[in-house]
């Protein structure tokens, strides 16, 4: 279900482009903590059939959080492979996207925070699930 509302999310912002999502999205934990309250940080690395990479998510007691990695597209065309993170909050999961290769850009390096800005998720407690996505425009 999660992985359906994250690629219906990505369908909206990206303007009705079809999405297909990683079929390996996992839920992560810092080591020794629950799924609800993880500070900590996680690396994972992951493939799909037009790209690969790895992200390493960091969420901090204060409710701010950092992800940082690389990502590579491997497709020519119309194609774009993207990190999306569903942020555990006090309100519920709030999905973002972290990073996007793909239309030239196709090996990028990246290092975001999610909660800055005023639009920033804010509140973060942990990590729901990290999606390697796949979208074909």
């Amino acid at each position: 279900m999660k992985k359906l509302a994250s690629a219906l999310l990505s369908a909206v912002l990206l303007g009705g482009m079809s999405v297909a999502a990683a079929p390996a999205a996992s839920a992560v934990t810092a080591p020794g903590a629950t799924a609800s309250a993880a500070p900590g940080c996680v690396t994972e690395t992951k493939e799909v059939s037009k790209g690969y990479g790895t992200i390493t998510v960091c969420v901090n007691e204060d409710g701010s959080a950092r992800a940082y990695g690389d990502l590579h597209c491997t497709a020519f065309g119309a194609v774009l492979v993207m990190w999306e993170i569903g942020w555990e909050t006090a309100s519920g999961v709030k999905v973002s996207t972290v990073a996007t290769a793909g239309w030239g850009d196709d090996d990028i390096e990246f290092d975001v925070d999610p909660s800055a800005d005023t639009d920033g998720i804010k509140g973060i407690t942990g990590v729901d699930e990290i999606y390697l996505a796949t979208i074909y425009m």
